[in-house]
């Protein structure tokens, strides 16, 4: 991929073969950022390289200010060893990327190499004798040597910066430069072993280390979160991932997803939610069937029993004698416990009356009575039995309905009294009823099944328009349809009690009684804030540590590692597992030791008292 330089100077070659004028190339120059001095001098790089250009970034110069300024030649170096280029040619289109680099982005790049050269400073420190922030500041020969050695490394920098000899002007200059920053820097991190620890958040694992230390800190009992969040974090519905607020079953945590859900610019916890609800809403579907495929089984249901129902009824007779059945039924109503019983009497003689009516001819305005009965198409008796059935059921609703229900067990003996009376006629409707209670269980199961998908939702997912189970309407449901659950298949009655259970896991971490964290208490554990309010608090009143932590805090924005540590912190909350492992290695003491290891190094040294002797001022 050509880089903005190199596609800038063919846009040129190409304007001047077709004669746009100088002024408007300059124009052009600008356009991409460029000044026409500095064009001509990244021109001249990229004519020593060979016409090549090494893209640099952050990181070569975090390794430029480590290596005292020879990361340059080194990678040159080793360039040249592996590839077809020269170790001049390699070199330019180093220093050409990192001069494009500076040129735009200057204070991260003088942030990073400030920021790598804190390891040889320290390692210079601590090869003279161990850390200088141990030597008291009283003694002037302190200063000296710390001047000593900023002179050695600064004069090293200096070489390694200049394109001169090693010798040369430019390299005693640095020196002389050294000699009194180097008086500071050293010093001002604590013989730069407070700047290596302040460096080490840009690393991964110290990034683990603070958040996993956030996780405990809230988390209201750390180890038994641990166990739940490794133990309660499988799967119970397929598709329905759990969440680290919902596995760990801890309201410390479950807490510290809201304010992180904040930080989440992608809302991936809330996505996660809407997953959850889609996967038990799937779930049911795929137990429950659709309306087409329940239409399918009540006609394929009807398709074997319908002939069996028609060829009884084709080949009995009329019921000659209704008024056997009708006295059977009224002796039904008025047998001792059920006369007294209002409710359940008056569904009888309902039923009773119906009878009666078919008996009686409409043309005969006398009414019923024993001696004004006509025969009964055994049709119209198995009619009077759906109604039952339908009433029962509490498809037709009404007052009817709630008596029916009440009267369930009275009515069921109606029912056996008329198919006696069906079956004395027709023969072979018996095993009509057999064959269709056989072939309806599927059927009844599936209506179950849709009963308890409608009841125990509450309103449908925008997304998708799948209804949305909700934990209190399905626990009501399969509270009062307990009875019919029963009748299901074990795979159904286990797949929705595991609904049921990703639903109480869900709504654990929202429960009354939670209560979230400020959105300061997360905030405040960002790396900035971890490490750069320590060196705040170490330095009350001088001025020389936060102009010195101020590179880190670039550093960290170089590196990205607030953004990553929040992104961790997301993971964390999406993933049981990570935060399993991030709980257990944060210890007691791996965070505070870094926190530790910093401010010990930091007290005793006077900072003021140095950057008087140098003449550092804040800026």
């Amino acid at each position: 991929m050509a880089t903005p330089l190199e596609i800038l100077t063919e846009n040129i070659r190409m304007a001047r073969a077709q004669g746009m004028s100088e002024e408007d190339i300059v124009g052009m120059i600008r356009d991409f950022g460029y000044t026409p001095e500095r064009y001509r001098r990244a021109l001249k790089r990229l004519g020593e390289s060979g016409g090549k250009i090494v893209e640099a970034g952050a990181g070569r110069f975090f390794g430029q200010g480590a290596s005292l300024g020879y990361g340059d030649e080194i990678e040159a170096r080793a360039r040249s060893l592996v590839g077809p280029e020269s170790y001049d040619q390699e070199l330019a289109a180093i220093r050409l990327g990192m001069d494009e680099y500076r040129e735009d982005y200057g204070g991260r790049a003088i942030a990073a190499e400030m920021a790598g050269a804190v390891l040889p400073s320290a390692l210079i420190s601590r090869a003279g004798g161990g850390p200088a922030a141990a030597i008291p500041l009283s003694r002037v020969a302190n200063v000296g040597r710390n001047m000593r050695i900023g002179a050695v490394e600064g004069g090293i920098a200096g070489s390694g910066a200049s394109e001169d000899d090693l010798l040369s002007a430019g390299t005693a200059k640095s020196a002389a430069l050294g000699t009194g920053l180097g008086s500071v820097i050293p010093l001002s991190l604590g013989a730069a072993g407070a700047g290596i620890d302040a460096a080490k958040p840009i690393f991964n694992s110290a990034q683990q280390e603070i958040v996993g230390n956030l996780l405990k800190k809230t988390a209201t009992n750390p180890q038994q979160a641990v166990a739940n969040l490794r133990g309660n974090s499988n799967t119970l519905v397929p598709g329905s991932v759990p969440t680290t607020a919902q596995a760990a079953r801890d309201p410390g945590l479950a807490a510290l997803e809201t304010p992180i859900r904040g930080m989440d610019q992608s809302n991936r916890i809330g996505n996660r939610m809407i997953e959850q609800q889609i996967a038990r809403s799937e779930e049911m579907g795929r137990l429950a069937g659709s309306e087409d495929d329940l239409a399918r089984l009540k006609a394929r249901r009807d398709e074997i029993t319908g002939p069996l129902r028609e060829s009884a009824f084709d080949e009995g007779g009329m019921v000659t004698n209704p008024g056997v059945l009708i006295d059977a039924i009224d002796q039904l109503a008025n047998t001792p416990g059920i006369k007294g019983r209002r409710s359940v009497r008056e569904i009888i003689l309902r039923f009773k009356k119906d009878i009666e009516d078919l008996a009686v001819d409409p043309d005969n305005a006398g009414g019923y009575s024993p001696g004004n009965l006509h025969p009964i198409d055994p049709r119209d008796l198995y009619g009077a039995r759906q109604e039952i059935g339908d009433l029962m059921s509490g498809r037709m609703g009404g007052d009817d309905s709630d008596k029916a229900r009440l009267a369930r067990k009275e009515l069921m003996l109606v029912m056996g009294l008329l198919d006696n009376t069906i079956e004395n006629v027709s023969p072979g409707f018996k095993n009509y009823l057999k064959t269709y209670s056989q072939k309806s269980g599927p059927v009844n199961r599936m209506e179950t099944m849709q009963e308890i998908q409608l009841k125990s939702a509450s309103g449908s997912n925008l997304q998708t328009d799948l209804p949305v189970i909700t934990q209190t309407k399905l626990a009501n449901i399969l509270r009062n349809k307990a009875k019919e659950i029963t009748r299901l298949p074990e795979s159904n009655r286990k797949r929705i009690n595991a609904i049921m259970r990703d639903l109480n896991r869900a709504n654990a971490a929202t429960a009354p009684g939670v209560k979230v964290p400020g959105s300061d208490t997360v905030k405040n554990m960002s790396i900035a804030s971890v490490i750069g309010n320590l060196f705040g608090e170490a330095s009350t009143g001088n001025v020389v540590p936060n102009a010195l932590m101020r590179p880190f805090k670039i550093l960290y924005g170089i590196f990205d590692s607030d953004e990553k540590m929040t992104e961790m912190l997301v993971q964390a909350m999406l993933d049981p597992e990570l935060s399993a492992r991030l709980l257990s290695r944060a210890t007691e003491q791996n965070v505070d030791n870094l926190v530790t290891a910093v401010k010990r190094k930091m007290p005793g040294i006077i900072y003021g008292d140095i950057a008087a002797t140098v003449g550092l001022h804040q800026d």
